[in-house]
């Protein structure tokens, strides 16, 4: 399938979650007033772009708009930003990135963890996904030029060792990613 541009992936969401919600598509109008346009027919050609793209089909009844591959998420693209060490800082990646994630996200940031983190299941190696809320929990922080990953809770800042720190926050946890090692077929575990 060709990509949507940014107005129609608007629409094309619009429509799933108006379907999701209701049980049934909206109509050109709904599309329309929903997004302001001055008349339907701007809808339309925008709605008759996401068909010709191949994410939706339509037919002539009012309601007539099919989504074609109704799934339960769709693939937001991680931007990988670096490196988390022991002390929580980032050290930045100098190749751009960007990981697949399941998700029906907007806004998404990966850091590659070298560490531990053991009450939110981080083991070395996972990516660890921040979404751009903020909320208690592991968060992604910003001091000055540098990224670092902390803990925020009840209104406080604080570094992976429990140190008060200063930043903004930039994003909380959404999860993990975590791809396993590639073992060679050849190879047989020891007892077996």
């Amino acid at each position: 399938m060709k990509e949507l541009t940014q107005r129609q992936r608007e629409i094309y969401d619009f429509i799933k979650e108006f379907l999701n919600r209701n049980g049934y598509p909206p109509t050109i109008r709904e599309i329309s007033d929903h997004f302001g346009f001055s008349s339907p027919s701007g809808a339309l050609a925008h709605v008759e772009a996401i068909e010709k793209k191949g994410y939706i089909k339509r037919d002539k009844a009012s309601r007539g708009i099919k989504v074609l591959s109704q799934s339960p998420f769709d693939i937001t693209f991680a931007e990988l930003i670096g490196w988390a060490g022991k002390s929580g800082k980032i050290i930045k990646s100098n190749k751009k990135v960007h990981l697949p994630i399941p998700s029906n996200e907007k806004s998404l940031i990966a850091v590659k963890s070298a560490i531990e983190i053991v009450q939110y299941k981080v083991i070395s190696g996972d990516y660890i996904i921040f979404n751009d809320e903020i909320q208690d929990g592991l968060v992604l922080l910003k001091k000055g030029d540098d990224y670092f990953i902390g803990i925020y809770n009840s209104g406080e800042l604080k570094d992976l060792n429990g140190n008060k720190i200063d930043g903004e926050i930039k994003g909380s946890f959404y999860g993990i990613l975590r791809i396993p090692e590639r073992r060679d077929f050849n190879e047989r575990d020891e007892g077996s």
